[in-house]
């Protein structure tokens, strides 16, 4: 009977009936409330309905009914996975791992436990030892050829792809893989069709038309130099990631420190920080008008980065109509104000792509902070001009110019506002979006063993 049930339910979650296999073990739990087996479906059932914490309850239940049975501690793992909680969930994959050794797919999540981490070389081990089980294994060799890729071995992980295309032709993920490879060696047009195939065969695949999309956009050559950087940060952990951006900061600090002041040096090592900051975060955003303005390409793009593209363009359009007010008029501080438009485009352009709704929120709270801040100093430079008659050069009386001085103080308190939370937002938004692609998710085993 409970065999029977298991099937059942495993053949309609596997079919996308998630709610349909839940009736199924209801009625079985309302026989057995202690069915261990029961549990971890219907964890993986809530997991397919987007219900994480009533999953998590179904699976820690599970394990608490039959502690010594590996699939309750793998489904337990996979809910924790899909919370974004791979530190807590790589022990409960190990302990499947520990409880049935000669399980392939118990390796594989250990494998993708540690990819989320961006602990390529364990979880490179980890897929070795499941293919040691099943040479052919597709989420093994994929996670291998993940972690071959981010420690430098773009070669052999191509070589693993190719191999494992040849026993599986219709593996979108191995398309996938084999895009970003490509990608990464710089062979855009191969990427290109590695990314379409994958999206041909599943549509609905997220990581494929980030690809495709920055594969296009990689053909423009002042974009290149961006894709280079964050393949690379796609290498780093999200602390590592961070501290690189702190340690950038702190370098461009003692360096200024120690050289006196207007040095030449120490203007392009400052030029140089900010350009560095402000392309990691809103040269994508700013990049996919190479996709925007094109008709055909426009539905690679989520209605969140076309957001984000236009509002960076309007940083831009602002920062230049304030330098020339600035070159047309000689109005003083226009420049610190083009700064500030600039740099509001820095969480503009990177709330869009963060990890989950939260961190797109307080993203999306920074760019709103830093672009209004900007908006209400370039509307102050506009009064400043008309309430002296466009006139900078005219003759003030001691009041107007009490008044006009009022003014520039605002419009520099407002510029500091903007440029302040710009920064800031780079090194909270490094923080939260350095995440390496990972498929750890796919080829989930829906049937207790």
């Amino acid at each position: 009977m409970s065999g029977d049930f298991a099937q059942k339910a495993s053949l309609l979650l596997n079919s996308g009936r998630p709610d349909e296999a839940l009736r199924v073990l209801d009625a079985q739990l309302a026989q057995d409330p202690s069915n261990a087996a029961a549990h971890g479906l219907m964890a993986l059932c809530l997991l397919d309905l987007n219900e994480a914490p009533r999953a998590l309850e179904s699976a820690e239940r599970a394990s608490g009914e039959a502690p010594d049975w590996a699939f309750p501690r793998y489904v337990h793992a996979n809910v924790l996975l899909r919370m974004g909680k791979a530190k807590n969930a790589v022990l409960s994959a190990q302990d499947a791992v520990s409880l049935d050794p000669e399980n392939v797919d118990y390796h594989a999540l250990v494998a993708s436990c540690q990819v989320a981490m961006s602990n390529w070389r364990e979880g490179l081990a980890s897929a070795e030892c499941g293919l040691e089980l099943d040479p052919e294994d597709d989420r093994c060799t994929n996670l291998r050829a993940l972690c071959l890729r981010q420690l430098g071995e773009v070669d052999e992980a191509e070589s693993a792809l190719r191999v494992s295309l040849g026993h599986d032709p219709d593996n979108a993920w191995t398309f996938q893989n084999l895009g970003f490879a490509a990608l990464q060696a710089g062979r855009h047009d191969e990427a290109i069709g590695h990314f379409r195939e994958s999206l041909r065969l599943d549509p609905t695949d997220e990581a494929s038309r980030v690809g495709l999309a920055t594969s296009i956009k990689a053909k423009v050559p002042l974009f290149r130099p961006l894709v280079v950087w964050q393949l690379y940060c796609s290498r780093l952990s999200a602390r590592f990631g961070l501290g690189l951006i702190l340690g950038f900061w702190l370098l461009n600090r003692l360096v200024n420190m120690a050289l006196p002041e207007g040095s030449l040096i120490g203007s392009a090592v400052l030029i140089t920080y900010a350009s560095f900051v402000w392309m990691s975060w809103a040269g994508d955003a700013l990049f996919d008008v190479v996709l925007l303005i094109k008709p055909e390409l426009r539905d690679l793009l989520t209605r969140r980065e076309k957001i984000a593209s236009i509002g960076v363009i309007f940083c831009m359009l602002l920062a230049v109509a304030v330098i020339g007010l600035r070159l047309a008029f000689g109005l003083r501080g226009g420049e610190f104000v083009a700064l500030a438009a600039a740099f509001a485009a820095i969480p503009m352009g990177g709330w869009a792509n963060l990890p989950n709704g939260k961190a797109r929120a307080l993203g999306a709270t920074f760019a709103g902070v830093a672009l209004g801040a900007s908006v209400l100093a370039f509307g102050i430079q506009l009064y400043m001009l008309h309430s002296i008659g466009w006139d900078v050069e005219s003759d003030l009386s001691a009041e107007e110019f009490a008044h006009f001085q009022t003014l520039v103080q605002q419009g520099s308190t407002l510029t500091g506002i903007s440029v302040i939370t710009s920064v800031v937002s780079s090194w909270v938004l490094t923080g939260l979006g350095f995440v390496p692609e990972s498929r750890g998710g796919k080829g989930v085993r829906r049937r207790p063993r």
